[in-house]
């Protein structure tokens, strides 16, 4: 087989500057599976109903890494022992803004009578926040 007038091929290259060239590589398979995200008590999502891994990823994927961990340590720490009624109160309280739930937690913000409770009680305890280092 014959490519541009030659009979090997010629690889792909990346122009960095006037005269430069460098050589395209293609990612190798580790860098091209999904990174894991750091999970309190490494729970995958597999073992999760579809609701709750779908709970545990909103959980998980707030916008901040602060609120990834609160929020995201939370749910793990404490979702298997919830029930129905508290599934749906972590899902309606999860539509919250990062900025209140975080606050409520903190004890910096009152929170609302709408969600005052056992949840929000025990969520402002912060014993289930694990920051890997």
């Amino acid at each position: 087989m014959i490519w541009a007038g030659r009979s090997t091929p010629t690889p792909l290259t990346l122009s960095l500057s006037k005269g430069q060239a460098r050589p395209l590589k293609a990612p190798s398979i580790e860098q091209m599976l999904p990174r894991p995200t750091p999970h309190c008590n490494g729970a995958g999502m597999t073992e999760l109903t579809p609701r709750l891994a779908r709970l545990k990823f909103r959980a998980w994927h707030r916008g901040t890494r602060e609120a990834d961990y609160m929020i995201g340590c939370f749910f793990d720490r404490f979702h298997a022992e919830w029930s129905d009624e508290e599934i749906d109160f972590f899902e309606r309280m999860i539509e919250e803004e990062d900025v209140d739930i975080i606050g409520w937690a903190l004890g910096t913000i009152a929170v609302p009578e709408e969600w005052r409770g056992a949840m929000v009680e025990r969520m402002m305890k912060l014993d289930y926040v694990e920051i890997p280092r």
